[in-house]
């Protein structure tokens, strides 16, 4: 199956809120209704020789070589492919989790604002 029909193996339940990467939207395989993923297509049209390509090309080997290990405290690559000019991701769906960075960020803010008490 090419790149531009393999978005239809996907069914969009809900957007969720977007983060810097682009739409990100709650969805399930049309063949297995229960499992969730989150399907996060880029804003921008895949440049190779940009640096952002560079950044995703980075996080997409770092995704791919934690998948054969992959395990519930891990937010596993299950799919990327092209969708019209764009790159999409497809992420194992963690209920009520945030962004690695955003949970660096508050944790060091309220070690900070400890320290300062």
């Amino acid at each position: 199956m090419s790149d531009e029909n393999r978005i239809q193996n996907y069914v969009r339940i809900k957007k969720l809120p977007a983060g810097k990467f682009g739409d990100v939207w709650l969805c399930s395989l049309k063949s297995d209704r229960n499992k969730l993923y989150v399907l996060k297509i880029s804003k921008n049209p895949v440049l190779v020789d940009s640096k952002s390509f560079d950044m995703d090309r980075n996080e997409l080997s770092i995704l791919n070589y934690i998948k054969p290990n992959c395990n519930p405290y891990l937010l596993c690559l299950e799919d990327v492919f092209i969708y019209q000019g764009q790159q999409v991701l497809v992420l194992d769906y963690i209920p009520n989790s945030i962004e690695l960075f955003d949970y660096i960020v508050e944790t060091l803010n309220n070690e900070i604002t400890q320290i300062h008490v």
